[in-house]
């Protein structure tokens, strides 16, 4: 029997999912971000399906040790990498309209 796939979301992006909400409820409203984070929050279980590597390479990251892929939801790149084969491991949540250089310096 196969292992079930576990998604873990690293202490740091839950930091990420703040400053999302706090922002949009600044910018939009409480309603909307708490939208807005559920469908952030839900997107990567489409990888429980098994298909691990449904997401992209990220290209920012592409002189890593570590191989990171992504999921969109909206503006958001939500990118993870794999731990043997059962193991996803949610990194960061990276708002597309900021500056490519940030993500580098987040992992």
């Amino acid at each position: 029997m196969e292992n079930p796939i576990t998604i873990r979301w690293t202490e740091s992006v839950l930091l990420d999912l703040k400053e999302i909400y706090d922002f949009l409820i600044g910018t939009i409203s409480a309603e909307y971000a708490e939208k807005m984070i559920d469908k952030i929050y839900q997107k990567p279980n489409i990888l429980l399906s098994g298909q691990l590597r449904i997401g992209q390479k990220e290209p920012a990251l592409f002189s890593r040790k570590t191989e990171y892929r992504y999921l969109l939801e909206t503006y958001y790149k939500i990118i993870y990498s794999i731990d043997d084969e059962e193991i996803v491991i949610i990194h960061v949540v990276f708002d597309t309209r900021q500056n490519p250089e940030k993500l580098g310096k987040k992992l």
